[in-house]
């Protein structure tokens, strides 16, 4: 019987949300980027041939600027999209005359290249690596999907990263490939390193430091003692933050003198951004920490002056919700829903909810209610679509709730937002 609950829940919410998009599609102008752009994430809600309609769209609309926005936010959707219709985006994506749109083009479509044929992956590195100074960005997207690519391309990828002239630029190229490391050799990996610790500016280089801490488990001992030497070693302080921002998800891989410096370091900051910023990052952590320690993180979320550092370092703590107690949780709920600003208030709650799982029902009943009552169109669908995440975990009168004020936002390219995220949730609600 519970499992026939389920089931209806479930089917009732994909109804709701499929004839939601169905009505943002209906006699909606494709000439317009921003419309063709919300549809990408919620492609799967419609009909073969309206995707084909926005795909056609998308790549015929003349001024790049907005083309490119288009066919990125279609590309969003690939895994919905045929094989012809892929290679269409593909084939416009490299077909830009100024790089700065072809780069921005690869960069959207590499983001989901497991959806891409063999042939269509070697087209996007093929461009990327040709001119490695005009395409950080789709190096470094294409290098988070390093699992999809041949050995050879991971190579050019890397060589074509490290050649980067700018700084700003290499250190993108080198956290994108970061996210992949489990598929980068050992020598790769110390290119990477090694480039990464040799970039001279601070900003720059603490934005490649805590890439590469993403890859920290498939680090070498004296690669992660390089790396986390470097992070802590910074002396201006936000570029320091920054840094120990990015060990903070993979403290697992650090010893346990190594979480004390983080844990130290991250509170002991001057100034509320680098604060929060340090916070924020060591939320994926808790597991690693000790009771004292989250509830002096917990503490020192909730206790900012300002909004925008709160909500920030609120939004972190969701990663560690599973390591909260009901009180520490209660803590940051009720931290997140009194923010003035339905900006942050919405950026906080949005963070909280990738820990939905692990709150009461009676916390997700605050977040959800307080998500809903939201003013602004924009900010209520950052709240829902956050909250969507946690679809599976909420009751049927909570979900029904956040598909009632999705239908109700007037804009439609926010409301599309809102509709991806429930619907992106709705798919982890499993029926037995």
């Amino acid at each position: 019987m519970q499992n026939d609950s389920l089931l209806r829940s479930k089917y009732r919410l994909l109804s709701h949300l499929t004839r939601a998009a169905a009505h943002l599609f209906s006699g909606r102008d494709l000439r317009n980027y921003r419309i063709i752009e919300a549809y990408g994430p919620i492609l799967g809600l419609l009909k073969p041939q309206q995707r084909d309609s926005l795909v056609t769209a998308a790549i015929n609309i003349g001024d790049d600027s907005e083309r490119v926005r288009a066919i990125v936010g279609l590309g969003t959707g690939m895994k919905h999209l045929s094989e012809p219709q892929r290679t269409r985006l593909v084939s416009a994506a490299i077909d830009f005359n100024i790089n700065y749109y072809k780069d921005s083009a690869i960069a959207g479509l590499s983001a989901r290249t497991e959806y891409l044929s063999e042939s269509q992956r070697a087209i996007l590195v093929a461009t990327a690596i040709g001119s490695a100074d005009d395409f950080a960005s789709a190096i470094s997207a294409l290098g988070t999907k390093a699992a999809h690519l041949s050995e050879p391309q991971r190579e050019g990828l890397v060589n074509a990263a490290i050649s980067i002239d700018i700084d700003e630029e290499r250190a993108d190229a080198i956290t994108g490939l970061s996210t992949g490391m489990a598929h980068l050799s050992e020598p790769q990996r110390d290119n990477l390193i090694a480039e990464a610790i040799s970039i001279g500016d601070h900003f720059d280089k603490a934005t490649a430091i805590a890439g590469l801490s993403a890859g920290m488990a498939h680090l070498s001992e004296p690669q992660r003692e390089i790396l986390f030497a470097t992070a802590i070693g910074f002396d201006g302080d936000s570029d320091k933050a920054r840094a120990i921002a990015g060990l903070g998800a993979v403290m697992a891989h650090l010893s346990k003198p190594q979480r004390d410096i983080l844990f130290t370091t991250a509170i002991s900051f001057s100034n509320d951004s680098d604060k929060a910023r340090a916070i924020s990052g060591l939320g994926a952590g808790m597991e690693h920490l000790s009771e004292p320690q989250r509830e002096s993180l917990v503490t020192a979320a909730i206790g900012f002056g300002g909004s925008i550092d709160k909500a920030g370092a609120i939004a972190g703590m969701g990663a560690g919700a599973a390591h909260l107690n009901e009180s520490q949780c209660d803590s940051l709920v009720a931290a997140a829903v009194g923010i003035n600003s339905d900006f942050d208030k919405a950026t906080a709650i949005a963070g909280l909810s990738a820990g939905v799982m692990h709150l009461s029902e009676r916390q997700c009943d605050n977040l959800v209610a307080t998500a809903v009552g939201i003013s602004s169109d924009f900010d209520k669908a950052t709240a829902i679509a956050g909250l969507g995440v946690g679809m599976a975990h909420l009751s049927e009168p909570q979900r029904d709730s956040l598909v009632a004020a999705t239908i109700g936002i007037g804009d439609d390219s926010h409301k599309a937002r809102a509709i991806a995220g429930l619907s992106a949730g709705t798919d982890e609600i499993v029926v037995l």
